[in-house]
This record gives C-alpha cells, sequence and structure tokens, in this order.
C-alpha cells in the first residue's frame, strides 16, 4: 500500500451574464467522517448561464440520453480555471476567484482539457489531443496509441493519461519537446488504491498530487455521493472530502473533480439555469 502511494508521488502528477462568483457565495463545512483528518469548506466559485454569449457555455438540452454540456475542465498551476466549451467550440477562461478573463475559438477538442505552465492548451477529442498556445493558434495535433484513452494530466513536463476500471496510468511523453505527431508510450503501470472506507474497491480515479506530493483519488462507494480521499506520501489518510450529491440536470456527463497544486478541490456539476464549479478549501 505504501509502495503504491510512494510510486504515485514519484511520477509527480498533479491532479482546474458573465460567469462571476456567486454573489452570495456561502461557505459549508464538509464532513470528512473521522475524526482527526483534515477539514474542508465549500463554496460556490463559477455560476455561469447556458448560451454562447460572454461568458456562457453551450448547452444542447435535446442531446441523446439527455442535455449535454462542458463535461471537462482543469486548474492551471497558475490557478486559473479552464472549461472545455464543446458545443461553442472554445474554451471559456475564468480565474481563480471564478470571474471571467475570456475565451479561446478552437478548432477541434471536447473531451478531456489539460494546461501546462507555459500555458499550452491539450484538448482531448477521440484518438487525438491537439495543442493551441495561449492566443488559440493550433501548435501540433497528436495521436493517441490506439486503446488508450481516459483523463489527461499534465505536471511539469509530464504528459499522463489516466483510465479508470483498470487503473491504468501511462507517461506519453514531454511538454517540452516536439514530438512527431505519433505519441508514443514512455511509460505504462496499474496503480493500486489503498482505500480505507467500505465497501473496499479495486477502482478509483486518480486525480493526482499537490504541491506536497499528497495524493487524491475520487472514489464511488456504490451510492449518489462520491468522495475524495487524500494520501500522504507515506500512506497516511489526510482527509476523507465528501463531494455532497448536487441536483444536476443531467445523469450523461457535465461532472467532473480536479485538484491544484495547494490542494484544493474543484467538483463541476449543472442545473437547469446554470453550469456550476463548487471549491472545497482546507480550513485545518
Amino acid at each position: 500500500m505504501r509502495r503504491a502511494l510512494v510510486l504515485l508521488a514519484s511520477l509527480g502528477v498533479v491532479g482546474i451574464g458573465s460567469g462571476n462568483l456567486f454573489a452570495q457565495a456561502t461557505e459549508k463545512a464538509v464532513q470528512t467522517d473521522t475524526a482527526g483528518m483534515e477539514e474542508y469548506v465549500k463554496k460556490g466559485l463559477i455560476n455561469a448561464k447556458w448560451g454562447s454569449g460572454q461568458g456562457e457555455l453551450g448547452l444542447d438540452e435535446h442531446a441523446d440520453m439527455g442535455p449535454k454540456g462542458p463535461s471537462c475542465f482543469t486548474v492551471a498551476p497558475n490557478g486559473d480555471i479552464y472549461i472545455g466549451d464543446r458545443y461553442n467550440n472554445r474554451v471559456v477562461r475564468y480565474n481563480k476567484n471564478g470571474s471571467y478573463i475570456g475565451e479561446l475559438h478552437l478548432a477541434r477538442g471536447k473531451n478531456e482539457i489539460a494546461v501546462d505552465e507555459d500555458r499550452f492548451i491539450y484538448w482531448v477529442d477521440g484518438g487525438s489531443i491537439s495543442k493551441y498556445d495561449w492566443k488559440g493558434n493550433l501548435y501540433i495535433e497528436y495521436q493517441i496509441p490506439e486503446g488508450i484513452w481516459g483523463k489527461v494530466v499534465i505536471e511539469g513536463e509530464k504528459l499522463l493519461i489516466f483510465r479508470a476500471g483498470d487503473n491504468k496510468l501511462w507517461q506519453l511523453g514531454t511538454t517540452n519537446k516536439a514530438f512527431s505527431k505519433e505519441l508514443q508510450i514512455k511509460s505504462e503501470r496499474t496503480l493500486e488504491f489503498p482505500f480505507t472506507a467500505p465497501p473496499a474497491s479495486k477502482h478509483g480515479l486518480f486525480l493526482g498530487n499537490d504541491g506536497n506530493g499528497n495524493v487524491y483519488i475520487e472514489i464511488f462507494p456504490g451510492n449518489e455521493s462520491a468522495w475524495v480521499y487524500k494520501y500522504s506520501i507515506k500512506g497516511r489518510t489526510l482527509a476523507r472530502v465528501m463531494i455532497s450529491p448536487e441536483p444536476s440536470y443531467s445523469s450523461t456527463g457535465m461532472y467532473d473533480v480536479r485538484v491544484d497544486k495547494e490542494g484544493s478541490i474543484y467538483y463541476l456539476f449543472s442545473t437547469k439555469q446554470s453550469f456550476q464549479i463548487l471549491k472545497f478549501i482546507k480550513v485545518k
């Protein structure tokens, strides 16, 4: 169990009107389920209306199996939040306080998004990753090796993809070098997660590391709630934060969880009126 955590830490992985902050944002204590663990508060960060205007996000209310809108976002190293607005073919950007900054109209991408320290944007569409500069110019388009898909995570020079279900983690290259258009597999590992809460599950969603090397894993214990577990490098459980079920407009996506380098947890969900992101912040 400890060896698995040390392995994760050694990979160095980090876990993203005008859509302003909630005007009446309130903070609420989040139960961590175990005495002595770290506590978090929850606050509203982004509340964006549906639409195609400035700061709004696209929604297809007539999609198969229910309404669909943005289903991915990321938190950049500087704290800015990038949301993949697939139905408007753009990325919408907010600062760390949840205020709208701007948008980039991009030709490709919709499934997963990541941003590196040089503000290059990686947007996944099927079997390819399109890399854009901060002005929205296409830098290069990579082909992902066949059979690989999942959550894209960038930490430093590492570009990784994690797939839940079989817990595969691939490193596909380094972001500061000119890749060939066909990405190569640099490494492949099967991760073992040290769950401590019932039911003991073999699968989870690896969210990444914070700046101190603590590991964050999201699990679903069989009900509507999701939990984010925080582990130290030595394997000690530091926090179990419940991502309380919010009233969701769709059960077919429009859900994502991310962690930033400060250890804050971000939760994307939707309502009939708007798209929202909550932020969970450690208080002690």
